[in-house]
């Protein structure tokens, strides 16, 4: 493994963290100490606890002056970490790495360009510093140090104020990152350019926006990472007004709780305001009274602006002292079917992200059940029993957010009647707005929910008709936990399922699962290794062999 270590200091550069798995082969491995960390500064880093990993680079300096391409690597980092923590010494390693830049062996010099444009541009006394000289061939051949190349351009270009430009950039930046594939630069690239495009251009920059999300979604299994997408495409919808904004809800309440404290990008504070959104109109779909509240009445009041009683009473089938004692406030509780009565006659003048929330939420609940019984219920019906078996489980196998399972609505027990009794199943579907929403999920389009759910579908499609039958028999026998574990492996699965530089090395893996479903061994190696603690790829080797009938 040794002799592979630039490789895979190379592939760790080329992939970023997505290539984690690579990190923690690796660091299994006897290796020479200043190699050890710098592989162990590279987990800290990752991880966006800087100031540990400063210290480990700091230190591994002194050791590493023998070894040419490792010093370089270490100097570098000490350059990137030294500029996000606001080091007044970055300058200095920078003015060193860029007179030195050409007696660098040349792995770490593809490596290392990328870090020095980047601070080149954010820093305005090296502005124009060795530019040309980074743009040489042997950069241009290399699809990584090229893209974040292009990526600093665009950035650069749109800091100057040329949009055209920088979208053009960020565009090459794309297409470069897509077929490498570099999971960072992609949804950076997209997210970007995204937001460049709110403005002028809200409706691309919408399906960039959703492109990045998709992606986030394909390759990273800590959403929460990329949670700026979210934000971006929050705004671009809001700009637009467009509905399709409250379907985040769940995700976003989700994903906000797994964020970090404090102050400062990617912080809970600093997405307080769209936490805040989502929190005034948390949609509960149980609630089918409100209160009548002031706010209720005056936007009520206002929607109804320039019509008298009798006519309101005549249009909303509601009687006038009813309708009287609502808007004054002698009624203190609305009725849900009152409001759908209400929405159905003055839909077009409703603006949801102005309106109460008990409007909001009986807007929702009656989307759900016209998306269901106006289309999907009847989509649902004319799969065969495989099909519906294999939406139901590819779909709850890619949700963020599951608790309404955890109660008394095994998906387990959820598919054994739908096998056993379809039109029981429908009946206890028709009745239950979460369980509709969750089969208008399996025909809707959303792209986190797309993405993930692509993943298991390729993996389905994998394993033999008859293997892909005991898989879901066993994952549907599983405790909850163990489903969350064996998702998070799907997915790795198929996303690592890659021609890499190197085979990974390693005989820690399920070896009756791997022959019993004839997977490949280098995909199954590195989403194993994708989990970080020992006790975790352990527990995970002992579920998948437990998955052979």
């Amino acid at each position: 493994m040794y002799k592979k270590v630039p490789i895979i200091a190379y592939i760790l550069f080329k992939y970023g963290n997505f290539s984690k798995p690579f990190l923690n082969l690796v660091l299994e491995e006897k290796l020479p100490e200043d190699w050890h960390h710098y592989f162990v500064a590279q987990k800290y880093k990752w991880r966006g606890e800087w100031n540990k990993s400063l210290e480990i680079i700091k230190k591994s300096l002194k050791k590493a002056e023998d070894n040419l391409t490792l010093f370089y690597l270490l100097q570098a980092e000490l350059l990137y970490l030294s500029k996000l923590v606001k080091d007044e010494s970055a300058d200095k390693i920078f003015d060193e790495l860029r007179k030195n830049f050409f007696k660098i062996p040349l792995l770490a010099r593809r490596i290392i360009a990328p870090t020095l444009w980047s601070y080149s541009i954010s820093n305005i006394s090296y502005s124009g510093v060795s530019k040309v000289r980074l743009w040489s061939r042997d950069y241009v051949e290399d699809k990584t140090t090229y893209l974040f190349m292009l990526f600093n351009k665009a950035n650069e270009e749109n800091k100057r104020g040329n949009l055209s430009k920088a979208i053009k950039y960020y565009f090459q930046s794309i297409k470069i990152a897509r077929d490498i594939p570099h999971p960072t630069g992609l949804i950076y690239s997209l997210n970007n350019s995204a937001w460049c495009l709110r403005d002028r251009h809200p409706l691309f920059a919408l399906k960039l926006a959703e492109g990045a999300l998709y992606y986030l979604g394909y390759f990273r299994e800590n959403i929460e990472s990329g949670f700026f997408v979210v934000d971006t495409l929050f705004h671009i919808q809001r700009k637009l007004k467009r509905e399709d904004v409250f379907n985040m809800r769940d995700m976003v309440v989700t994903l906000y709780g797994k964020l970090p404290e404090g102050k400062g990008w990617g912080t809970k504070e600093h997405y307080k305001t769209l936490k805040e959104f989502f929190d005034v109109r948390k949609i509960n779909l149980n609630i089918d009274v409100y209160e009548n509240t002031d706010e209720v009445r005056n936007y009520l009041k206002k929607l109804f602006q320039g019509k008298n009683l009798s006519t309101l009473s005549e249009e909303l089938k509601i009687t006038k002292t009813n309708l009287s004692n609502l808007l004054r406030g002698r009624t203190l509780k609305i009725k849900g079917n009152t409001i759908r009565k209400i929405m159905e006659k003055y839909r077009e003048n409703i603006d949801l992200f102005e309106a109460p929330f008990p409007i909001v939420n009986e807007f929702f609940k009656e989307k759900i059940r016209k998306e269901y019984f106006g289309k999907n219920r009847d989509k649902f019906i004319k799969l065969s029993t495989g099909e519906r078996i294999i939406g139901v489980v590819s779909t709850y196998m890619s949700l963020i957010n599951r608790d309404y399972f955890k109660r008394d609505n095994d998906i387990g027990s959820l598919v054994k009647i739908m096998e056993r009794d379809f039109e029981g199943f429908l009946r206890i579907v028709d009745e239950d707005l979460y369980l509709m929403e969750f089969l208008n999920r399996i025909f809707r389009v959303d792209p986190i929910i797309e993405a993930r759910k692509c993943l298991v579908l390729k993996f389905i499609n994998v394993i033999s008709e008859k293997r892909r039958v005991d898989f879901i028999k066993r994952y549907l026998e599983l405790e909850e936990k163990d489903r969350n574990l064996i998702d998070v492996f799907v997915r790795n699965y198929v996303r690592y399922n890659l021609k890499w530089e190197m085979e990974p090395e390693s005989n820690y893996f399920p070896e009756k699962f791997l022959k019993y479903y004839q997977l490949k061994k280098t995909p199954l190696i590195l989403s194993i290794y994708y989990l970080d603690n020992k006790l975790q790829r352990k527990r995970l080797i002992n579920l998948l062999d437990q998955m052979v009938l």
